[in-house]
Parts: C-alpha cells; structure tokens; sequence
C-alpha cells in the first residue's frame, strides 16, 4: 500500500530556512545599529564636573602628583575602531584638573605587552599614524562645530591643531602647551597643562566639549570617551562642566623681530645693508575676541612649505603657515564639504606668485565669536612688487550658528594682491 501522506518540498524547505536566516540577520542589523544610534546618543550626554586645584602638576610624564588624587577619573572608555563601541583590550584612566591659568590632563595608558608600545615619530608636529598615541579634544564654546586637538605619543612628541569645520582640521596652527610622557611597566602615561590664553572661549561657559582618543598601534585600535560614527571629532563630544574663574592674562602678546640683509657687488666692491624691523601684536578684546596688528611684516622667517613635484598646468595648495593668518583660520572658513571655489584664500596675500614674500605694510585683524555670531574681518596694506601696484586687501565674514550643528552666513572680500585689477566678490553659505 502506497504512503499517500504529504511530504514537504526539500527545496522550499531550504528557501524557508534562507529566509528566517535573513530575517534574522536583518533584525540583528537593525538591533545592532539602534545599539550603535543609542549609544552614540546615550554618550553625548555624558558630563563630568572636574575640580579645581590649588597647586599645579609637575607637567614630566610621571603621575606621582598628589594633585592627581583630587581628580575626577574618566574610565568608560570604549572602542570605536575596528569594532564600533566595542570593549577595549587595554584599560585606561584619565585625570582631568584646572585652576585659574591651565587645564590639566593625565592618561594612565595600562598596556599588557609594554616593550610593544611603538613611539617612532621623533620630530614635532608630525604625524602619528604608526605610533601609540593620546589625543585631548576641546570645544570651548561647547557649539559641537569648531574646536582644538592636542595629541602626544609616548615618548613625548606633539602635534596640535585647530577645527575649521566638524570634520576638517588644519595642523599648521601651532598652541602654546606643555606635555611630557614616558613609559614605565604598566604601559605608559601622558600629562598636559594648556594655558587658557592660548584658547578662545566665553568666560559665562562653564561646560566645555570635551572628549579623549587613544591609539594602540600594534592592534590597529582607536579607544575614546565619545565618539560618533567611528570618528573622533567636535560633533561628537561629551562635557566637562564647573570651569569658572579662568583667566587669560593681560591678553597681550607682542613679538618684534628683525631682519638685516649685507650684499656686496664684486665688480665695483661697493656694499648695501637694509635693516628691517617689523611687529605683531594680539590681544584678546575678551577671552572670545581677539584683535591682532601687523606692521612692516616680513614673512620671509616663515616655516617653508613640504616640498610638492607639480606635473599638472595647474597651481598647487599649499595650506597657510603664517600665525598672523592661522589666527581664528577658522571664522573665515567659508562653504562645505563639497566646495568648488574659496572665496577667501589667505595665501595670496604676501606672497608673489612663484611663492616669494611681499611685505606687508599693515594690517589688522578682528575675529571672534559674540554669542551666536562668529565674526571676522581682516585689512591688509600690501606692498607693490613686480609690476603690481600697492593694494588695500578685505575681507569681512559672519556667520550664525543655527540648528544643533549648522551655520548660515555671509562674506565680502575686496581687493587683488596679485594684479592691477579690482576685484570684488560677495557669498552666502549654509553648512
């Protein structure tokens, strides 16, 4: 007698079975990234009220300070690459201080194999790529779009830098900070002391952004307090709250400097001497505006630039270098990330056009921010050289910080430093 009894088809078994797998797979995506969303969501508000100290740290690499036992202990730190919010392999602690003049910071980097810690880079303000590394972000007026970032490896090398935008940093900036690290059994340790005169911020902010990175090269791991998106940047920072009383000093920073050329004409044995003296000037209006006077600049002394092989007919970028410019470089910042045209570019400004400084007989300066607005304007007395005359050169720009993280504005640039003929230009963006 035959089995009449139904049987079920092997192959819409097997394709039953592919789809509760793939609905399962796509509701373990779906889980992991609303994880993932509320994490990032769940670490942007996260505040931590440092202390005041009396006495400051021996800034050298070793936290054996008193001070440190003070400190509130950041130690929730998490990966955010390779895997995303993930457990970190190495424990870290970091100590966070500040008194009238400083912030302090110390990170007690705990490492398993300490004779693996790499610490190659030896030259200042390069980058750390390979190297075990730690990393301070602030944003001082906590708006999640500009910032600072001050970064060590263990051997105590530095780099700093400055947001233009949330996602774009200009290295060529150059803060005055203190940092020192060493290595010892337990890993390694890194403290740091930034003057708040090197800083812009509101005095009535008392909650700055702030979060940590830290780098363990050999395992290719990236550690932070906050992150977002598996970045590290001033959109994605937690707070540091109770910073009252800072102070900024005079606010007056005054460099002179002098430049004396000798040449002698062999054929007729006659000599010439010309001596130059020129100045800069900053002072802070307020510690969140700051005015800066030029006269008779020279930039001749200036940090030269990398060297580039062009084969292309056109020009090649070079980022600014110049302190006079890279001084709030990033209220002139204009459009975004997918800008086909700057409007204002600083480096046309005293120098030619094979790259050769063009004093500048004054110029002035006033950036900042005033509540919501971020302001700049810039005016410039260029000499002629080349056959091209004497210029006035302008540049006014304002902006406002709209939304969580935008900004809507204006700019105006007026003037030619390379040619005899005007030239005016006038823009808006959103960002």
């Amino acid at each position: 007698m035959s089995d009449c009894t139904p049987r079920p088809s092997i192959t819409g078994a097997a394709l039953s079975a592919t789809g509760v797998l793939a609905l399962s797979l796509s509701l373990g995506q779906a889980h992991a990234q609303g994880r993932t969303e509320a994490s990032d969501a769940a670490e942007r508000d996260k505040v931590l009220r440092i202390a005041r100290t009396e006495s400051a740290p021996a800034i050298d690499g070793i936290l054996d300070d008193a001070v440190w036992t003070q400190a509130p202990v950041i130690e929730d730190l998490h990966q955010f690459d390779p895997v995303d919010h993930g457990e970190p392999t190495e424990h870290t602690e970091v100590y966070v201080l500040y008194d009238d003049d400083n912030l302090y910071v110390a990170a007690r980097m705990f490492d398993s194999e300490p004779d693996r810690i790499r610490a190659r880079q030896m030259v200042q303000g390069q980058g750390m790529w390979f190297d075990d590394s730690f990393t301070i972000l602030l944003d001082p007026f906590n708006n999640k779009r500009t910032g600072y970032s001050f970064q060590v490896n263990p051997v105590g090398n530095r780099r700093d830098g400055i947001y233009e935008t949330p996602t774009e940093q200009n290295q060529d900036w150059e803060g005055i900070w203190h940092a020192a690290a060493r290595i010892d059994d337990e890993g390694w340790a890194a403290e740091f002391s930034i003057p708040f005169k090197t800083l812009n911020f509101d005095p009535n902010n008392a909650d700055w952004g702030f979060t940590v990175e830290r780098s363990i090269a050999r395992k290719q791991e990236d550690i932070a307090w906050v992150s977002f998106n598996r970045d590290v940047n001033p959109g994605a920072t937690g707070v540091i709250t109770g910073l009252t009383g800072l102070q900024q000093g005079v606010g007056l920073d005054i460099v002179p400097s002098i430049v004396t050329s000798h040449s002698r004409d062999f054929e007729t044995n006659g000599t010439d001497s010309v001596t130059d003296p020129s100045l800069d000037a900053f002072y802070n209006f307020t510690p969140s505006l700051t005015g800066v006077l030029t006269l008779n600049t020279d930039f001749s002394a200036t940090e030269v630039d990398d060297r580039q092989i062009n084969l292309t007919r056109f020009s090649l970028f070079f980022p600014e270098k110049r302190d006079f410019f890279l001084q709030d470089v990033d209220i002139f910042s204009f459009g975004g990330l997918e800008r086909n045209g700057i409007p204002f570019h600083s480096r046309r400004i005293g120098l030619g056009d094979r790259g050769r400084p063009v004093d500048l007989e004054v110029g002035a300066k006033v950036t900042g921010r005033v509540g919501r607005w971020n302001v700049g304007v810039l005016d410039i007395q260029q000499e002629g050289y080349n056959g091209v005359d004497d210029s006035n050169l302008f540049v006014g720009r304002i902006s406002a910080n709209v939304l969580e993280e935008s900004s809507v504005g204006m700019i105006l640039t007026n003037g030619n430093p390379r040619g005899n003929l005007g030239n005016s230009l006038f823009g808006a963006d959103f960002r």
